[in-house]
């Protein structure tokens, strides 16, 4: 949406960035620094399994995918390309990844086998797991890098106002959060369902405006307008901005 249509008090739906983001940012890297095939460097003798994966670079990038929703599967063709049966055995999936396989053993010299992923984000931002195949080929185990980005969208007060949105790509926002995991704070302000705020900024229980984890977010990562805050509202929202600008 266009972050110039945006006002103070607006109820956004946010695909907020996390901490552990940095990490699967450098895991993504990986996945296109390592483009060769999963292949045994040695030459096969006459009884030696091989295992090569068609999954070239060696991981799999899902992109978004909503929050506890699965991705469309993702296939890996593993085979056999030594002279020996091959056996598999165990393939892992770890993370908000699973898998499932055509396997049976052994594999024979020259035949292959699917692996199918799929991605279920358990929460927001990127998300990495590993694909670990165990055997009986040189180098065992064998790892496949796995990376997603878990779309889960969560409301927000916008507090910046229209000349920054007018001029920059950016949005100052503060999170609404329904599961407070600590005590509530002072500068939390509570919406609950018998509040006119509840009805107009259209959230779905009680939550509370976490004025504490104020955030600069892309005008990007702003999915959806829910409703507003009322003035009066709003105003509240403030005064606790100003404290905790003022700790």
């Amino acid at each position: 949406m266009k972050i110039s249509n945006l006002k103070r008090g607006d109820v956004v739906l946010v695909d907020f960035p996390f901490p552990e983001e940095a990490q699967a940012r450098k895991e993504e890297g990986k996945l296109t620094a390592m483009a060769w095939p999963l292949i045994q460097g040695k030459i096969p003798s006459s009884a030696e399994p091989i295992l090569f994966t068609t999954c070239a670079p060696i991981g799999l990038n899902f992109g978004n995918q909503q929050f506890e929703k699965p991705s469309s599967q993702q296939t890996i063709v593993l085979q056999n390309v030594g002279n020996a049966p091959l056996v598999i055995h165990q393939i892992i999936a770890n993370g908000d990844y699973t898998q499932t396989n055509n396997y049976a053993s052994p594999l024979p010299p020259q035949a292959s086998c699917l692996v199918n992923i799929i991605f279920t984000p358990k929460n927001g931002g990127y998300r990495t797991g590993l694909l670990t195949i165990r055997s009986n080929a040189h180098d065992s185990p064998h790892t496949i890098y796995l990376v997603g980005h878990g779309l889960k969208l969560r409301p927000a007060v916008v507090v910046s106002g229209s000349t920054i949105h007018s001029s920059t790509q950016n949005v100052l926002l503060v999170p609404i959060s329904s599961t407070p995991n600590r005590s509530i704070l002072p500068t939390d302000y509570e919406i609950n369902e018998e509040s006119p705020a509840f009805r107009l900024a259209k959230l779905s229980r009680r939550s509370w405006v976490k004025t504490s984890n104020l955030a600069t977010v892309r005008g990007s990562d702003i999915k959806e307008q829910l409703g507003q805050l009322p003035t009066r509202d709003l105003v509240e929202v403030d005064k606790r901005l100003k404290m905790v600008l003022t700790f």
